[in-house]
């Protein structure tokens, strides 16, 4: 891995935290803020962290069921730690850049070949993709009138957030049944952008961008093949993704508040997570808080929706990015460890 670029990344990061930071507590009475903290029921927050365990557990058997796929068999302790690794990295580069190099990084160190950790990394990425899409309009179609009401400020980000994601999963969808049309136009918008200078090295991009397509067709070929991988990777998706999105509703009961359904919440988390995840900016940090504080707030109310974002981010998001550092160093020097020792 690039460690200056990394670092970059990482500075980066800790300066969008602090204008954050800055940016939010410019206006707020923090010992008001303490004490609803102080007062919130704790086995519902304790119920929160436990569904970003379940979210953890997931990553980590899905990357288990890729690799079952490919015929490889790796420890669930050690998908663990590449889930872990593979969040970290995401957190802390724009666009969620870093995760799937720096996965692959670790895997290699680990002895995993090369073809088999990219094919299944990209597997996992293009269910990731479709479930993120089809869930979260399922879930805006659901309460469809619900959340247009609530939605405000965040509709222009929503609906290019949707657009984005559904652009580059049709052109996923384009590669993988028409290889030959999707190389013949990704190679004439290389030429186009050659000639305006803003790509050099063409043949190195074109050669990267065959092998793109050549892994978008083996991924596709290998889902065809074994479809109870596919399904199995699928369901453990949406669970996933409805145990990250249940955080909001157990800070809601931990606040000892009612009225507003388990589903309304589900599916404004969705919305939120659609919004931002297209956004270049490490963690989506800035853009999940505000969006938070503006979609939820006809939940939390005025008073009570700073510390309950507070509680929201800090469950699934920093306190998850805390242990997959901490996590991802430990299992760094694990394997440098192991390596010496096998050298030996």
């Amino acid at each position: 891995m690039k460690s200056s670029r990394h670092l970059g990344s990482a500075l980066l990061f800790l300066l969008l935290v602090a204008l954050t930071a800055c940016w939010l507590l410019r206006s707020v009475d923090l010992p008001s803020v303490l004490t609803a903290l102080h007062q919130t029921k704790k086995g519902y927050i304790l119920a929160a962290a436990g569904m970003m365990v379940l979210f953890t557990a997931g990553e980590a058997l899905k990357m288990r069921f890729a690799f079952d796929m490919l015929g490889q068999k790796i420890s669930y302790w050690k998908c663990i730690s590449f889930s872990l690794v593979g969040f970290y990295f995401n957190a802390v580069t724009p666009s969620a850049s870093g995760g799937q190099p720096a996965q692959l990084y670790y895997m290699k160190k680990d002895g995993i070949q090369i073809s088999h950790s990219t094919l299944a990394l990209l597997i996992l990425a293009l269910v990731h993709l479709l479930v993120m899409v089809t869930y979260s309009l399922l879930m805006f179609l659901a309460c469809r009138s619900f959340i247009m009401q609530h939605l405000g400020a965040m509709t222009p980000l929503f609906l290019f957030g949707v657009i984005f994601n559904l652009a580059i999963f049709f052109f996923i969808l384009f590669v993988i049944f028409s290889p030959g049309a999707a190389q013949r136009c990704a190679m004439a918008v290389l030429r186009f952008l050659q000639r305006l200078r803003l790509v050099k090295n063409g043949r190195k991009v074109q050669e990267k961008l065959r092998q793109q397509i050549k892994e978008y067709q083996d991924s596709a070929l290998l889902l065809k093949k074994r479809p109870f991988g596919f399904c199995s990777v699928s369901v453990i998706t949406v669970l996933q993704s409805t145990a990250s999105f249940l955080v909001p509703y157990f800070i809601y009961k931990g606040f000892s508040l009612s009225g507003f359904s388990i589903l309304e919440m589900i599916a404004v988390q969705a919305v939120l997570n659609i919004s931002v995840s297209s956004l270049p900016l490490p963690g989506a940090v800035g853009a999940s808080e505000n969006g938070f504080l503006l979609l939820f707030r006809t939940f939390f109310g005025a008073q009570l929706i700073f510390p309950a974002m507070l509680l929201c981010r800090g469950i699934n998001f920093y306190a998850l990015l805390v242990f997959s550092g901490i996590g991802s160093l430990f299992f760094y020097y694990y394997l440098h460890w192991h390596k010496q020792a096998a050298n030996s």
